[in-house]
Protein backbone atom coordinates (compact mmCIF):
# COMPACT_ATOMS: atom_id res chain seq x y z
CA UNK A 1 0.00 0.00 0.00
CA UNK A 2 2.89 2.65 0.74
CA UNK A 3 4.57 1.74 -2.40
CA UNK A 4 1.58 2.88 -4.19
CA UNK A 5 0.74 5.70 -2.44
CA UNK A 6 4.22 7.23 -2.76
CA UNK A 7 4.09 6.22 -6.86
CA UNK A 8 0.61 8.03 -7.11
CA UNK A 9 2.17 10.68 -5.05
CA UNK A 10 5.46 10.85 -7.13
CA UNK A 11 3.71 11.24 -10.27
CA UNK A 12 1.83 14.16 -9.53
CA UNK A 13 4.68 16.39 -8.90
CA UNK A 14 4.91 19.76 -11.15
CA UNK A 15 7.91 19.68 -12.87
CA UNK A 16 10.25 22.31 -14.32
CA UNK A 17 9.58 22.68 -18.07
CA UNK A 18 13.19 23.20 -18.58
CA UNK A 19 14.62 20.32 -16.31
CA UNK A 20 11.77 18.09 -16.17
CA UNK A 21 12.49 17.51 -12.17
CA UNK A 22 10.63 17.77 -9.45
CA UNK A 23 9.54 21.84 -8.50
CA UNK A 24 6.82 20.65 -6.18
CA UNK A 25 3.27 19.65 -5.43
CA UNK A 26 0.00 21.65 -5.75
CA UNK A 27 -3.24 21.76 -4.71
CA UNK A 28 -5.96 18.57 -5.71
CA UNK A 29 -8.80 19.54 -4.75
CA UNK A 30 -11.62 20.77 -7.61
CA UNK A 31 -13.66 23.73 -7.17
CA UNK A 32 -16.91 24.23 -8.35
CA UNK A 33 -16.14 28.07 -9.48
CA UNK A 34 -13.01 26.72 -10.85
CA UNK A 35 -11.71 25.26 -14.42
CA UNK A 36 -11.30 21.68 -14.60
CA UNK A 37 -7.91 21.02 -12.54
CA UNK A 38 -7.41 24.36 -11.08
CA UNK A 39 -8.64 25.67 -7.59
CA UNK A 40 -9.07 28.42 -5.04
CA UNK A 41 -6.23 28.03 -2.77
CA UNK A 42 -6.74 31.11 -1.13
CA UNK A 43 -10.54 31.13 -0.86
CA UNK A 44 -10.99 34.44 -2.11
CA UNK A 45 -12.45 33.57 -5.37
CA UNK A 46 -9.14 33.52 -7.59
CA UNK A 47 -8.15 30.10 -9.02
CA UNK A 48 -4.94 28.95 -9.32
CA UNK A 49 -3.30 26.85 -12.15
CA UNK A 50 -2.61 23.33 -12.14
CA UNK A 51 1.11 24.39 -12.42
CA UNK A 52 0.68 26.22 -9.22
CA UNK A 53 3.11 24.82 -6.50
CA UNK A 54 2.54 25.32 -3.00
CA UNK A 55 4.73 25.42 0.15
CA UNK A 56 2.49 23.39 2.80
CA UNK A 57 1.69 20.71 -0.30
CA UNK A 58 5.28 20.31 -1.41
CA UNK A 59 6.79 19.90 2.66
CA UNK A 60 3.81 17.50 3.12
CA UNK A 61 5.16 15.29 -0.14
CA UNK A 62 8.55 15.72 0.16
CA UNK A 63 8.53 14.15 3.61
CA UNK A 64 6.47 11.39 2.58
CA UNK A 65 8.65 10.15 -0.04
CA UNK A 66 11.54 10.72 1.47
CA UNK A 67 10.33 8.54 4.06
CA UNK A 68 8.86 5.73 1.54
CA UNK A 69 12.20 6.29 -0.44
CA UNK A 70 13.79 5.19 2.69
CA UNK A 71 11.73 2.37 3.64
CA UNK A 72 11.12 0.71 0.59
CA UNK A 73 14.56 1.18 -0.81
CA UNK A 74 13.63 3.66 -4.21
CA UNK A 75 16.55 6.28 -4.25
CA UNK A 76 14.39 8.05 -6.99
CA UNK A 77 11.91 9.18 -4.90
CA UNK A 78 14.65 10.61 -2.50
CA UNK A 79 16.08 12.74 -5.36
CA UNK A 80 12.52 13.72 -6.49
CA UNK A 81 12.26 15.29 -2.92
CA UNK A 82 16.02 17.27 -3.07
CA UNK A 83 15.02 18.16 -6.76
CA UNK A 84 12.27 19.64 -5.55
CA UNK A 85 13.70 21.45 -2.03
CA UNK A 86 16.54 22.45 -4.76
CA UNK A 87 14.25 24.46 -6.71
CA UNK A 88 12.56 26.37 -3.81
Amino acid sequence: ALGRVAARLSSLAVTSKRTGRAIGWTMIRDVPACERGRSDASSEGRCDGDRTVYAFQTGLAVACLARAGHVLGRPEWLQQGRDAMGYW
